[in-house]
């Protein structure tokens, strides 16, 4: 639930998805549902504590945040996770390797109130280098590149087994 700082591209704009996009052939078909739910709410604002039971609707308590987001994402797809990300670290299976992370994967980072022990913010790879979260508040649901969570990655949880 804390943010990430609005990290996206250092120096820049978040990344928009790249021209021509698609996930990889082999990608189960939850993780597409989830991923593609989840990038229809870029651009809607991030408000902390948010249900993201409608986020397009302009109600606050209905918009998004990082964890609201992933649970709704893959709650489309028929999977239920945890509300909160202090929850959600423990769903799916245990990634150990960054190089192995796939689309529809978990990033838990510290955020800027918790701790590698204790991750706040969430987000989902979704391929090309990029993942998917709502950052904090002030800001909005966004892609950015995975390169700037790299060096902070608490976790990695694979919710759909590929």
């Amino acid at each position: 639930m804390g943010g990430d700082g609005g990290v996206g591209r250092p120096g820049g704009d978040p990344p928009t998805i790249p021209p021509g996009f698609t996930l990889p052939g082999h990608t189960p078909t939850p993780v597409i549902v989830a991923v593609r739910w989840a990038l229809a709410q870029v651009g809607t604002p991030y408000v902390f504590g948010g249900d993201c039971t409608s986020p397009h609707s302009g109600g606050a308590a209905r918009q998004c945040d990082c964890s609201s987001l992933m649970q709704k994402a893959y709650g489309a797809a028929g999977f239920q996770l945890p509300r909160t990300t202090r929850d959600q670290v423990h769903a799916g299976t245990a990634v150990s390797d960054a190089t192995a992370i796939r689309p529809g994967d978990l990033i838990f980072i510290p955020g800027s109130e918790g701790t590698v022990a204790r991750p706040r913010h969430v987000g989902m790879a979704i391929g090309s280098g990029l993942i998917v979260q709502a950052p904090e508040t002030g800001d909005v649901v966004k892609t950015s590149e995975l390169s700037a969570w790299t060096d902070r990655i608490a976790a990695i949880r694979r919710i759909v087994p590929q």
